[in-house]
């Protein structure tokens, strides 16, 4: 049953991010190559601060191996836009964050055999790494559904805004099923690490995400803003199929830290997110007083 609730969320995620190809221009995608200082600072964020943090993270403390491969796969996992993005834009030609979207898939591909050498240098332990699973996962669950909405939007024209809306409706509707009964499969996990205290390992992971989000953001808010989003939103399907490299025996403790992380990044990002909304809707009164 918990598979058949992953394949619901896949599901969910490949209608929300084809929407989001039958929104995009060009310019959108070539956005990290026109602006190369920005695209670095963002994939340093990403690949380069989160996955050190979270290899010192795990080597000191007393971890399970399930959380802790967990906590490893997310840090190199590629963005998933499950979530809203800031509304705070960018100065910037095109759409950062499905740039970033674009960039963190390929970034990933490199960075998943990177991290899984060092930590079967650093835990002592071997495992088959399947490049070929992971490059067809990302390109299942993001690459080849953004080619499509994008090939698509040329030809749909002003059709495309209202498909886009609501397919990217469907697919928010199908995740919150799919996480309902994924939270029904692993609640007693979610509850045993409240209980053993494993709890903490997840929120400290968090913290460091949205941490090394501001501080890579650099001084253009729409950017700083952008990517705090981006830091909460891992993609979970391919998450899972990293970790359960490491750990294929505890599937279900996997989930639950995947899920954690996913409604920790949530609630820690909601009240920045209603705050940029509010300061957006005060500037919009106020250029229609004057």
């Amino acid at each position: 049953m918990v598979n058949f609730a992953l394949q619901i969320l896949d599901v969910a995620i490949v209608l929300i991010i084809a929407a989001l190809g039958l929104r995009t221009r060009p310019v959108d995608v070539l956005l990290m190559v026109r602006n190369p200082k920005i695209g670095g600072r963002a994939l340093v964020s990403m690949f380069v601060f989160m996955p050190a943090i979270t290899l010192l993270m795990t080597w000191s403390l007393p971890l399970e191996p399930a959380i802790r491969a967990a906590l490893l796969a997310l840090s190199v996992a590629p963005l998933c836009p499950i979530l809203s993005k800031a509304v705070t834009q960018p100065k910037t030609e095109g759409d950062f964050m499905l740039a970033l979207q674009v960039f963190s898939a390929v970034a990933s591909i490199v960075a998943v055999p990177l991290m899984l050498a060092l930590v079967e240098h650093i835990f002592s332990f071997s495992t088959r790494y399947p490049i070929g699973d992971i490059f067809w996962v990302i390109s299942k669950q993001i690459g080849i559904p953004l080619v499509i909405g994008l090939a698509l939007s040329r030809f749909l024209g002003e059709k495309r805004e209202r498909i886009a809306f609501w397919m990217d409706r469907i697919g928010n509707i199908i995740l919150l099923v799919g996480m309902i009964l994924i939270l029904s499969f692993v609640l007693p996990n979610v509850w045993g690490m409240m209980v053993n205290g494993r709890l903490l390992s997840v929120i400290a992971f968090t913290g460091f995400v949205l941490l090394g989000s501001y501080l890579f953001g650099g001084t253009d808010k729409g950017i700083r803003d952008n990517l705090i989003m981006a830091g909460a939103q891992r993609h979970p399907g391919i998450a899972y199929v990293i970790a359960t490299v490491a750990v294929p025996t505890e599937e279900n403790a996997i989930i639950a830290v995947i899920v954690l992380f996913i409604l920790f990044g949530t609630l820690a990002t909601l009240p920045y997110t209603l705050n940029l909304r509010k300061k957006t809707a005060t500037k919009s009164n106020n250029v229609r007083s004057k």
